[in-house]
């Protein structure tokens, strides 16, 4: 069940109403059940994985936490990783691993597969909820309480805003707003999820799914397309998968607040950031803060010498990339990002050194365009589905001179000028969003009177209900 159909809008009506109904002592309960009814309109014989994991998890917390012995809360962690490490391997890598053997074997002269593709269904949500498994069994034995039932580690993991692409919640986040009854949400709340949930289609179904219109088919056909095509196919895609995961996060944070739970903010205006640092400071946080306290700091972070941070940072992204998908681009995306925060964190070790700390407006700005730049081709790398794909578009944008020429001679460009003008708009708006946010919140306190305000949310929702029963592409995060 995608966020952004009726099918959903329904279900989600028909939960609230049923939920406001219901004693603060039940509530909890229902929510659950609601979320295996969610999980299970997309896969019924999956829910026995989850099942299998959050009880092996529910286990060896207590364990964990009931144990004297350091060598015995040492074996139930890691078992506990084991069995979840192996849930991801298995379902997200087995066949990637495969093909890869597959592969190397054609290279050195095979002449057929020396391993068969096995058939397995990747269950939704894997990844997110694997790290939330891990985070719960390392914070536990790192002194935090275990949860209180088996019933409320559950909802923890099956709760189905976050369930499918997070955001990637600590148990110690999340427990407190759940644990005992959930009361009913002040009218504030309800207003503010509504809003969200607005934000979140129109960030998916009216800016997302256009810029994939626009980048999707140019990056197909990658070999034929010209200079400009390549930048704006780039650059739609960095817009797609922004505005993508944006509403997708929205909605999740605008539907939990009608249940009066609140998950955390997971974007902060990456494209704004100054170095590569920050991005990864406002881009999917929660999945920065889990590799930052559960990755990198526990293989040594920033404590060693320069060289063993540097070999730290090209672990933990390294990884971070392969968690995105089964794929060699995701892997070496990843690693184009330790790269970038290797020779960062390189240049700010001597730059605060020599206490060349100094920046005006101008630098500001040129630092913003530096690391846009860069994230662009990272996204290349991470959208491309082969290494030539990828090569062949990052060439076609910084062949300087042919891009001059062809911009110059007007080739190509005429064809695209109604698509330039809609990307220039949704570029920006990926810059000004804190100025936006508030010019939009003096705007709508400012209309009066009441009603023309509800004409215009009234308006919203009808054009997000067009887009919705138009074919609707799945979220980009759903696959990972």
């Amino acid at each position: 069940m995608n966020f952004v159909t009726f099918q959903f809008v329904v279900f989600l009506v028909i939960t609230v109403i049923v939920f406001m109904m219901m004693s603060p002592h039940y509530r909890k309960y229902f929510i659950l059940l609601c979320s295996y009814f969610f999980y299970g309109t997309w896969s019924v014989p999956l829910i026995s994985v989850i099942l299998f994991s959050t009880s092996v998890d529910y286990y060896l917390g207590k364990k964990i936490h009931e144990s004297h012995s350091q060598t015995h809360k040492k074996l139930y962690l890691t078992l506990s990783i084991l069995v979840n490490c192996s849930i991801l391997v298995y379902f997200k890598y087995m066949n990637f691993f495969i093909s890869s053997i597959d592969a190397v074997g054609f290279s050195l002269g095979a002449t057929q597969l020396l391993l068969n593709p096995m058939h397995i269904i990747l269950p939704l949500g894997v990844s997110f909820y694997t790290f939330e498994a891990i985070s719960y069994i390392v914070d536990i034995y790192r002194g935090e309480k275990p949860a209180s039932s088996w019933l409320n580690y559950n909802f923890y993991i099956m709760y189905f805003p976050h369930l499918i692409s997070g955001p990637i919640v600590r148990y110690k986040e999340l427990h407190a707003q759940y644990e005992s009854k959930i009361e009913l949400p002040e009218t504030s709340r309800l207003k503010e999820g509504f809003q969200l949930l607005l934000y979140g289609f129109i960030f998916k179904l009216i800016i997302a799914d256009s810029m994939a219109s626009i980048s999707d088919p140019l990056f197909d056909k990658y070999q034929t397309i010209g200079h400009l095509e390549s930048w704006l196919a780039s650059i739609a895609f960095t817009i797609q998968i922004y505005f993508d995961f944006l509403g997708y996060t929205h909605i999740a944070r605008g539907v939990s607040l009608f249940f009066n739970i609140k998950l955390p903010v997971n974007f902060n205006h990456p494209y704004n950031a100054r170095n590569i640092s920050e991005f990864w400071q406002r881009w999917h946080i929660t999945l920065s803060l889990w590799i930052r306290d559960y990755l990198y700091i526990p293989l040594g972070g920033n404590r060693g010498r320069l060289y063993q941070t540097v070999n730290n940072l090209l672990i933990t992204m390294f990884i971070a990339g392969l968690w995105h998908g089964a794929s060699w681009n995701y892997a070496i995306w990843g690693i184009y990002h330790g790269c970038l925060l290797a020779v960062y964190h390189v240049f700010r070790f001597y730059y605060i050194k020599r206490n060349l700390q100094t920046e005006n407006q101008l630098m500001k700005i040129g630092s913003i365009i530096m690391t846009y730049s860069l994230v662009v081709i990272g996204w290349v790398i991470f959208r491309s589905t082969s290494f030539e794909q990828a090569f062949t578009i990052l060439g076609k944008m910084y062949d300087i001179p042919g891009f001059v020429q062809e911009f110059a001679m007007n080739q190509r460009a005429s064809a695209y000028t109604d698509s330039l003008f809609y990307l220039v708009g949704m570029f920006a708006l990926c810059f000004i969003g804190p100025t936006f946010k508030s010019i939009e919140t003096k705007i709508l306190s400012a209309i009066q009177p009441f009603w023309i305000k509800k004409w215009l949310y009234s308006l919203s929702i009808f054009t997000v209900l067009i887009f919705m029963f138009s074919p609707v592409k799945p979220f980009i995060y759903f696959v990972f």
